[in-house]
């Protein structure tokens, strides 16, 4: 774990240190034996350390208008520079700019907390301001407006809003993940409302579906990975028809799930007040889960993280968790170099919420000589880091074959610049030399594996390569280097 939050730390200082500058400079490899490519007059230099330039941009932002019927679209137009997240800059423009004839998105001194981004979904969380709606319908709305200003944005797919890291309900039921959006307020809120009011009359038997996040283990425990599901709920039972999900394997990702953990309940989970205030979900198992857990390869830690991370996205007005194994109250857990303490026994989202990891694409080789697309998950400080896709890709994949050859590390990426949608690569001459005995398939192969890659990032569409600072007519022998190339979707295998 130690060793996870320094790379983490030591790779994030560099995204953070970036700009037009160069962040590093490395010293240029001179090995006799190699013939390097001439050098060719061009306009475009090659980068000496990473750096990317500042970019124009825009969004879709979503409003209530005056008559709070409708939500009311605004395009707005603005310039990122790499140290800002598209994300983040969006919603502070929908919290701090109105256009006219429209109604602020939120309550006067609402604040954006924070956000976090798995694959296509995103979890926002503002401060405790934003409850200061004049009523439920205007919450309703609030969200709708968030939701649709995000799902608008590329990549996007699910969004999750919490307030003060909690989930609130609107008409005493839970909004839930918002997967679409409807710009007539008016519908939505009868929609909504309905629900609400079969719930109320029928109380132990109506049901209604809702997208809930749910959050598994992935890896050796260093990460969680979130799944929005569509789940379908009875009365207000909710704690155990998510166990019931969580007690499944995911079914998009290859996260890990404690199967059957739902049979060892001991008592229907319930909702319990603490001496301190925390309102918190009290779980109750018998000590047939130690073997279930032991059987599904997956530690009390991560147990008790995925517990509070899926309880508290989803059911409303609830601090964290509370979990006894066999009637004793979990107040510590530990695993591999990592040890938590629960005062009182509660377990906060805030507690597990920096494991919550973001999901990159590698492209590696396939058995029949194409590529194939394999999932990562990786810290959201450097998911968005050309050298760390890079990296990942020299270390190979256990599952597919390598694209590229032995004795590549990461010293032999000399230097990444991005600039105008195009990923700028400058690998050493030792990289060029151990590249020149491949074939046609593996030339292939390991140049579209790094372009398809870079190019799953959102200010990525081209790459060009350079080798010791010069640019070359090919790698070995087949694929002309000496442009910008753009993906080949065409080498992946299985695509659509």
């Amino acid at each position: 774990m130690k060793k996870r939050v320094l790379l983490c730390f030591v790779l994030g200082l560099s995204l953070l240190t970036t700009g037009c500058s160069d962040m590093m400079i490395y010293e240029t490899q001179t090995i006799e034996t190699i013939e390097l490519p001439e050098t060719v007059e061009e306009n475009v230099s090659a980068p000496w350390g990473d750096s990317q330039s500042n970019f124009l941009d825009q969004a879709e932002l979503y409003y209530i208008n005056e008559d709070a019927q409708m939500l009311a679209q605004s395009t707005a137009t603005f310039m990122l520079t790499p140290e800002e997240d598209k994300i983040e800059t969006v919603l502070l423009k929908l919290l701090n700019e109105t256009p006219d004839e429209a109604s602020p998105m939120a309550p006067e001194g609402t604040k954006l907390l924070g956000f976090e981004v798995t694959r296509d979904v995103v979890t926002v969380n503002f401060s405790l301001e934003a409850r200061n709606v004049s009523d439920d319908k205007r919450l309703l709305w609030m969200y709708n407006a968030v939701a649709a200003t995000l799902l608008s944005m590329e990549n996007i797919n699910s969004v999750n809003i919490l307030i003060n890291g909690r989930q609130e309900a609107v008409e005493g039921i839970p909004v839930g993940v918002i997967t679409q959006t409807d710009r007539d307020l008016a519908t939505l809120w009868v929609q909504h409302q309905a629900d609400a009011d079969r719930i109320e009359r029928l109380s132990t038997t109506s049901s209604f579906t809702r997208t809930a996040m749910l959050y598994f283990p992935f890896g050796e425990g260093d990460w969680y990975i979130a799944e929005p599901q569509e789940l379908t709920f009875v009365g207000e039972n909710y704690a155990t028809a998510l166990l019931a999900a969580l007690s499944q394997k995911p079914k998009e990702s290859n996260g890990r799930a404690p199967i059957n953990a739902v049979n060892a309940l001991m008592t229907s989970p319930y909702i319990t007040l603490t001496d301190t205030g925390f309102r918190c979900l009290a779980l109750e198992f018998t000590s047939e889960i130690i073997e279930i857990l032991q059987k599904s390869a997956i530690t009390r830690d991560e147990f008790a993280g995925m517990l509070a991370l899926t309880m508290t996205s989803f059911i409303p007005e609830l601090d964290g968790i509370m979990l006894f194994i066999d009637g004793e109250l979990v107040v510590e857990v530990s695993g591999d170099e990592e040890y938590r303490e629960f005062v009182d026994g509660v377990i906060l989202r805030s507690n597990y919420r920096d494991q919550i990891g973001d999901v990159v694409t590698l492209y590696f080789a396939s058995e029949n000589g194409k590529l194939v697309a394999e999932k990562s998950v990786v810290s959201p400080l450097i998911s968005r880091s050309p050298r760390t896709l890079l990296v990942q890709l020299m270390q190979g994949s256990s599952a597919n074959n390598s694209v590229m050859p032995a004795g590549v590390s990461g010293d032999d990426i000399l230097g990444v610049r991005i600039d105008n949608g195009i990923a700028y690569i400058n690998l050493s001459a030792n990289f060029y030399r151990l590249c020149q005995n491949m074939d046609y398939v593996a030339e292939r192969n390991l140049v579209y594996s790094i372009v398809n890659t870079l190019t799953e990032l959102s200010n990525v569409n081209r790459v060009r390569f350079f080798f010791e600072g010069r640019s070359a007519g090919e790698l070995a022998n087949s694929i002309y280097l000496n442009t910008t190339l753009l993906p080949n979707p065409g080498l992946i295998e299985n695509a659509d």
